[in-house]
């Protein structure tokens, strides 16, 4: 029997599938973006988004039952394909964890994870939130 199409060449990819499972439960983080734990990891952006039948075979425990969306198999250990990104536009100063900015976005918006601030405030003139 060849597990979703592998064979023995695809052992080490089992492992690495195994190993992100393990890293994504230790670590509890979630809403991690696929690609950057990917680099992180595997030195690959897209090495992880290729075990995902994998991580779906092992999340399961069973070879018989059918894949799963990616979305679902990725949300169940924490992963994310695209953040969430708060978009602003106009004369703005954003507070960010590590410090404050000041800046006018003319055209068309600046996306800024949320994560990573503490609040934006709008400086007066038009503005709009995306």
């Amino acid at each position: 029997m060849r597990p979703k199409g592998t064979g023995p060449k695809d052992a080490w990819d089992w492992n690495l599938a195994s190993q992100v499972i393990a890293h994504c439960r230790a670590s509890g983080a979630v809403d991690v973006p696929i690609r950057c734990l990917s680099t992180a990891l595997l030195f690959d952006s897209k090495k992880l988004e290729e075990l995902t039948p994998l991580i779906d075979t092992l999340l399961q425990g069973d070879l018989q039952l059918s894949s799963r969306d990616e979305e679902d198999v990725h949300n169940e250990i924490g992963l994310i394909k695209f953040p969430p990104t708060l978009l602003v536009a106009g004369n703005v100063s954003v507070l960010f964890n590590d410090g404050l900015a000041s800046f006018e976005v003319r055209k068309p918006y600046l996306g800024v994870a949320p994560e990573a601030i503490r609040s934006v405030k709008f400086m007066g003139g038009l503005h709009r939130c995306c």
